[in-house]
């Protein structure tokens, strides 16, 4: 009786007859010791199932993920740029000291004057690489470096220049135009964590007479990921 019991639930799952109700009947004739499961072939194919879809979406979230994180952090790397510079503002009025281009020995004044309110535990002058910037400099997305009207962010001055860490593990490499209204500052905003390239997780900036704004001088969407 147990076995006919058995080979009866058996060709109701397998030919997909009944509604629940049918099926709850029949495990209700089945004494209380007989089990019911699935076949090893049946539970290999779902693991399968499982397996493929988890190999098409989790890259993906990671990837949506990570992108989120860097968006975000670039929109307070800008937000702490723009506060520091208001306030440097505040200190000196919108009239700072010329600035003079003298073989990478030059610093924006604008920057000096932005330092005391940036909470940076570290700076170098020169020597970046593995100090303050990373070890091999940032190239932008086509292998180049400071091409595309960025020579001032080639991978000789990024070494030469000034460059300094936040306590909040930023990078931060400061590039003056020798001119008082046009000086620009990348920003790594997940320090030594990869990919380090520009519009990736490097960011750049203008210091203007009255605010900073996204330089965006190698088509990157240093505006976009701030909206």
């Amino acid at each position: 009786m147990i076995k006919l019991q058995i080979l009866l639930v058996f060709y109701a799952l397998r030919n997909n007859i009944g509604t629940k109700s049918k099926h709850r009947w029949y495990y209700s004739k089945l004494p209380r010791h007989v089990a019911i499961g699935f076949t090893l072939a049946e539970v290999l194919i779902t693991l399968l199932v499982i397996g493929i879809v988890a190999s098409i979406a989790i890259p993906a979230l990671i990837h949506d993920t990570q992108q989120a994180e860097i968006k975000t952090s670039w929109k307070k790397a800008f937000g702490v740029a723009s506060r520091a510079y208001k306030l440097a503002i505040i200190d000196n009025g919108t009239s700072f000291p010329p600035y003079t281009y003298s073989g990478y020995a030059g610093l924006s004044p604008k920057w000096q004057a932005m330092i005391p309110h940036m909470n940076i535990i570290k700076s170098c002058h020169g020597n970046t690489f593995g100090n303050c910037w990373t070890p091999n400099g940032v190239p932008y997305p086509n292998g180049s470096y400071g091409s595309g009207g960025c020579s001032g962010f080639s991978k000789e001055r990024q070494n030469a220049t000034y460059a300094y860490v936040t306590a909040d593990g930023m990078y931060w490499l400061v590039y003056g135009t020798g001119t008082v209204s046009y000086d620009v500052v990348a920003v790594d905003v997940n320090g030594p964590k990869g990919p380090n390239i520009f519009s990736k997780d490097v960011f750049d900036f203008s210091m203007l007479e009255a605010r900073i704004t996204p330089h965006n001088c190698d088509g990157s969407p240093d505006t976009l990921y701030l909206n």
